[in-house]
């Protein structure tokens, strides 16, 4: 035969449950406020690897017209973009092989596309992760709405610039250059970012 507990406990122990569901519900995420976030050293970091990465992503607008002036087909361009966009899921190695694809052949710009379209996806994928990893996720929207401004600009802005040094110089090489330099830029910003983490003290 089976004992029933009396109605008083069976209200204390349901009343228990409840306190504990909503104990569980307003624990604090941990992270930086915003507030707290803009007066760190950190926030400029993520603010400057976001912008760059955003801006050196767009010289992929340009491999088309880069793969003609180096003396290959049309065809072969439009390769070239099919292979950007199947690596879009190693940036630096691609940008130097596109750099030296004129001197080694075709294989050598599909591979640099390739490796490319690799390291361009991270524009989209990395600075969620990193601001996620840095500031925690107490003001994550707010914050992450905030420094992903920065990489529209450098959208906006990499585009132009691209465009004005090739139709200047006449050439990409110097445009494939200043992508290098900023890409050792964002790796290193995204770097002293992570060790400014802890001074965040949350």
């Amino acid at each position: 035969m089976i004992r029933e507990l009396p109605e008083t406990v069976l209200v204390g122990q349901a009343n228990e449950v409840d306190v504990n569901a909503t104990r569980a519900k307003k624990a604090p995420v941990k992270g930086a406020s915003k507030k707290e976030a803009i007066k760190s050293p950190a926030f400029y970091l993520v603010l400057l690897f976001t912008g760059l990465f955003g801006l050196a992503s767009t010289v992929s607008f340009h491999v088309p017209n880069f793969v003609e002036s180096i003396g290959f087909t049309a065809t072969m361009a439009a390769m070239g973009v099919t292979c950007v966009t199947f690596g879009q899921t190693g940036g630096m190695i691609g940008v130097v092989a596109l750099l030296v694809s004129n001197s080694f052949g075709i294989g050598m710009l599909y591979a640099g596309a390739l490796l490319f379209g690799i390291g361009f996806s991270g524009s989209t994928l990395l600075p969620p992760v990193l601001i996620q990893e840095v500031f925690g996720g107490r003001d994550y929207a707010s914050i992450y709405t905030t420094i992903m401004s920065a990489s529209t600009l450098g959208v906006a802005f990499g585009t132009t610039l691209f465009s004005y040094l090739y139709d200047t110089t006449g050439s990409y090489y110097i445009v494939f250059i200043i992508v290098l330099v900023f890409f050792t830029i964002t790796i290193s910003s995204s770097l002293f970012s992570l060790k400014w983490k802890a001074k965040l003290n949350y």
